[in-house]
């Protein structure tokens, strides 16, 4: 014989159960979203993202950094600025030591390299001015394009959606 108490009290779980699952499965969601926020945030403003991958530029972008580059106007460059451009198909963010207008051509310098580049940037392939870096958000932006890390935010969103599915088919 089940008592009123008795049904009370498995409904008060029941309730709980509900809201905790539909809780974490918000929680799941919003962390997923907020995870992905800094690198896609910036993309959708117009920015170019890469990750930096060597020490060439210590201490003032460290490995791991995230860069947004932004275009500029290849002449506009002034000694000093951080551009992005391409080396042999390797995006490459060094500074500029002195760009030559007239031949189109930009000398640049990691700053923890002790000598300037060897080889000098054309126009052409210069991808824009750095304009913010991220310590760490790099690490994470690699990790997340990653095959297991598309398959983590995957994972992610599922575990979500199955907590929401579980809290609606709970009997209240």
């Amino acid at each position: 014989m089940v008592t009123k108490e008795t049904r009370n009290r498995k409904q008060r779980r029941e309730k709980f159960l509900v809201r905790l699952a539909k809780i974490l499965g918000t929680g799941v969601f919003i962390c997923t979203i907020l995870l992905l926020f800094p690198i896609a945030l910036p993309r959708i403003m117009g920015y170019q993202t890469f990750n930096v991958i060597s020490g060439s530029m210590t201490p003032e972008i460290p490995v791991g950094s995230l860069i947004l580059v932004e275009d500029i106007e290849c002449r506009d460059l002034k000694q000093g600025d951080i551009i992005a451009f391409y080396s042999d198909e390797i995006v490459v963010a060094h500074r500029v030591v002195e760009n030559n207008s007239f031949e189109g051509k930009i000398s640049t310098k990691g700053d923890a390299n002790p000598t300037e580049d060897f080889k000098i940037v054309e126009y052409d392939d210069v991808i824009g001015i750095v304009s913010h870096h991220y310590p760490f958000v790099g690490t994470i932006g690699a990790y997340l394009s990653s095959v297991s890390g598309k398959l983590l935010i995957v994972e992610l969103l599922v575990i979500a959606v199955l907590l929401h599915v579980v809290a609606d088919k709970i009997k209240v």
